[in-house]
């Protein structure tokens, strides 16, 4: 999923829906993800360029799901949001997982994306410094010294 860019602004929630997967399947999924995205379904004739920040991350979340895809791929998926919606898109992150997907998230924000994953890697310059368990590295004293902050900064993370 990329970082911006990630609907279609002049199509309404529903038509980004629907350009995605086959006919036999868009109305099951839709009503599946619809349940899962209350607010996308208040929403499904709306342009999505006249969604909010945080709708529009639900929007190109629920898309991403819609071929039931076996991985997800999130670049910076809190990039482009104010910083209040920050921890609503961790939780849209943590639940992702109960669609059966697994998901590789890049992210700036190590300490918020280590609480909501299993495992972490945190890349220096390119290379791997540290990688390990989130709450091994969540406990290590030197990630959090040299990548992590302290924690009592975590709007900074």
């Amino acid at each position: 999923m990329p970082q911006t860019a990630n609907v279609f602004p002049s199509l309404s929630v529903m038509e980004n829906l629907l350009v995605v997967v086959g006919v036999k399947r868009q109305k099951q999924r839709i009503a599946e993800l619809f349940d899962a995205f209350p607010q996308l379904a208040e929403h499904r004739r709306a342009r999505a360029g006249s969604l909010s920040g945080g709708e529009r991350q639900q929007l190109a979340f629920a898309r991403a799901l819609m071929p039931h895809p076996r991985m997800l791929v999130l670049d910076e998926p809190t990039a482009a949001l104010a910083p209040r919606k920050v921890a609503d898109a961790f939780a849209l992150i943590r639940g992702l997982p109960s669609f059966g997907v697994s998901i590789l998230v890049v992210e700036q924000r190590a300490r918020q994306s280590l609480a909501v994953s299993d495992r972490g890697f945190i890349l220096d310059g390119g290379p791997v410094a540290l990688s390990g368990t989130a709450q091994e590295l969540l406990a290590d004293a030197r990630a959090a010294e040299l990548y992590l902050g302290r924690g009592d900064r975590a709007s900074a993370d």
